[in-house]
């Protein structure tokens, strides 16, 4: 009986620090008071704008918070809806799986305090820099991404990791999609 439970209690203390060694470690609360966000980060983001385009032509503002961790890249963009405009989270898809030139492999809805959402994930070849004189190599990634409609406001999360490291990747991106809260003003 007492050697039942010693194997017992082994297996879970080695399953507990199996699973503590799995624990992204060291993260920090970031907190955008523009952005009216809060999310889990591996460190200090960087923060930037860039200028986009409606479908219409229209230009509007992007704001950009990035990390890059080893070989993964966490980022949060948002946006406002121009009060001309209108937004399908259907389109945003449509226009990152365009641009990356990546495949859909899943698309399913969810949401954010009852705000409408889409759950992404997408497989990509990205080329890495070569040796000088050789063909650059393609390496498969996921882009996991969650679009959320707010107000007359957009998040777009994103995670993109190397396709072979998407077992370990899962517990990084799974506490920075659920560390997200918009802020109420």
């Amino acid at each position: 009986m007492k050697k039942g439970f010693v194997a017992v209690l082994l297996l879970l203390l080695g399953t507990s620090l199996a699973f503590s060694f799995q624990q992204p470690a060291n993260w920090i609360s970031y907190t955008s008071p523009e952005g009216r966000y809060g999310v889990s980060l591996p460190k200090e983001p960087k923060v930037t704008t860039q200028e986009a385009t409606t479908a219409d032509g229209e230009k509007f503002p992007q704001y950009l918070a990035t990390v890059g961790e080893a070989d993964s890249i966490f980022m949060i963009g948002y946006f406002e809806i121009g009060s001309s405009s209108t937004f399908s989270a259907d389109l945003a898809r449509d226009s990152i799986l365009k641009r990356s030139g990546g495949r859909l492999i899943e698309d399913n809805a969810i949401s954010l305090g009852g705000y409408p959402g889409h759950d992404l994930k997408i497989a990509l070849m990205i080329p890495i820099a070569p040796a000088a004189g050789e063909v650059p190599p393609q390496t498969d990634y996921v882009d996991r991404a969650r679009i959320y409609e707010v107000g007359k406001r957009v998040y777009i999360l994103q995670v993109l990791f190397p396709k072979s490291r998407e077992t370990d990747a899962s517990i990084s991106v799974t506490r920075f999609f659920d560390s997200f809260q918009v802020v109420k003003n």
